[in-house]
């Protein structure tokens, strides 16, 4: 149950939104009850930088973005072997600093065996980029749309162009 799986849960929840926010942010987990209390107001108490967040207005959207991933992420590596997220256009609305901590906590997923499912809506995301780069060519399955969309047709671009134009850029 996750009551009794709670400690390893917020050991791994810890790890990834330390990782997405950075070690200058102090992050915390607890359940808000003790255990003689009732089962059915199960709630997790997520605290940053010394202040509860009970509500998402209370977070800005990037932060609610890493607080759901780290959720997440440490759902699936808690009560999961090799599992598998899909997450779509992660970058959408991260600055260079923020894209730098998503892609460092998408390779600590990854490098724990699990795989990771990106999609993106931008011409070009230097996140995807970034990503790609840290692993051998041979190791990722890129599924490339645009050997078959019209536009990439039309204008002969492919995935290895859009890296080579990314990495160029850079």
């Amino acid at each position: 149950s996750f009551l009794d799986n709670f400690s390893t849960f917020k050991y791994t929840f810890l790890n990834y939104a330390n990782s997405f926010f950075g070690e200058t942010h102090e992050v915390g987990l607890s359940l808000p009850f003790n255990e003689e209390s009732a089962i059915d107001t199960l709630m997790i108490k997520f605290r940053l930088d010394g202040k509860d967040r009970d509500d998402s207005y209370m977070l800005s959207e990037s932060q609610r973005i890493f607080t759901d991933l780290a959720f997440r992420f440490s759902v699936l590596t808690t009560f999961h072997d090799r599992s598998f997220f899909i997450c779509e256009t992660p970058d959408s609305t991260l600055d260079m600093f923020h894209e730098e901590k998503a892609v460092k906590t998408f390779e600590t997923y990854i490098n724990k065996g699990n795989s990771l499912i990106l999609t993106a809506n931008a011409r070009k995301s230097s996140l995807i980029s970034k990503l790609y780069n840290v692993y051998n060519p041979t190791e990722v399955n890129v599924v490339d749309l645009t050997q078959i969309s019209k536009l990439a047709i039309n204008e002969k671009c492919s995935f290895s162009s859009y890296i080579g134009g990314l990495n160029n850029e850079s």
